[in-house]
């Protein structure tokens, strides 16, 4: 975990407001912000820290959890719920003025 030390260069820190953008998973414009995973929140693999790398088939991306200002609405509509806090793709993140 990188706790208590600076991030590395290009990689927003935690508390960073920022504007998710519609696309990948979400269909509508929304604000939140950098943070690290609750206790218990749903994940698909551990998160040692609020941002990871990930390489697929189609290169290779930053990606943050982000905790929403308002809940949102299940984006595949499978789970029937709302979340309060997901990964996002940088891509599909602008950062706002602090």
């Amino acid at each position: 975990m990188l706790r208590g030390r600076r991030p590395p260069k290009g990689v927003w820190p935690i508390g960073t407001r920022v504007k998710v953008l519609p696309g990948l998973s979400w269909d509508r414009e929304f604000t939140g912000r950098i943070a690290d995973p609750s206790p218990g929140a749903f994940t698909f693999d551990r998160w040692d820290q609020w941002w990871r790398i990930l390489t697929t088939e189609r290169g290779t991306f930053r990606s943050y959890w982000v905790i929403f200002d308002e809940p949102q609405p299940d984006p595949d509509d499978v789970g029937g719920g709302v979340f309060t806090e997901a990964e996002v793709d940088e891509r599909f993140l602008e950062r706002l003025a602090d």
